[in-house]
């Protein structure tokens, strides 16, 4: 399977949708951005070894499943205060896989909900400018080594006569 062939089963989406919207800032949903993240949380998923992604996969399952057990419904169709607090329920529970999955899921929604562009402008990251002036700064700083040290990578070996043709064994 190459990476691209990786996608969550139809019936786990609205569960990571759910998750977004409980593990991301609230204004996920004022940006309308909870399924556009949920499908980046899918394609992050993308890069983790097979192992570790089917690991991931069947924990969002047993989370999604799970809460049938307490609530009589599946996380993706409990209301919100429920919603919220069988993730607290998750996210500080006892059993260290299910804490540890949703550190791991907040995790990864996390950074694809800071990576949007609504969000990336809406907290003014422009790292463009930022990098262009402290490339400019370096340069100044040390242009005139670092101009050096590349001449001196194509300069001749000072040690090795010209004209000389080395014998080897």
């Amino acid at each position: 399977m190459i990476l691209a062939d990786f996608h969550l089963p139809r019936a786990l989406r609205p569960a990571v949708a759910g998750v977004v919207r409980i593990a991301c800032p609230p204004d996920v949903e004022r940006l309308g951005l909870i399924d556009c993240v949920a499908l980046m949380v899918e394609h992050a998923l993308r890069v983790y070894p097979a192992g570790v992604r089917a690991a991931l996969v069947a924990g969002i399952a047993g989370f999604e499943a799970a809460a049938v057990l307490r609530y009589g419904r599946p996380f993706s169709r409990l209301d919100d205060a429920r919603a919220r607090a069988w993730w607290r329920a998750w996210w500080a529970s006892g059993f260290a896989p299910a804490r540890q999955l949703a550190r791991t899921l907040k995790m990864v929604a996390a950074i694809a909900y800071y990576d949007t562009p609504a969000v990336k402008e809406a907290i003014a990251y422009r790292p463009d400018a930022w990098i262009a002036e402290v490339a400019r700064r370096r340069l100044e700083k040390w242009g005139v080594a670092v101009q050096r040290a590349e001449e001196d990578l194509v300069a001749p070996d000072p040690l090795v006569p010209f004209g000389r043709k080395r014998q080897h064994a």
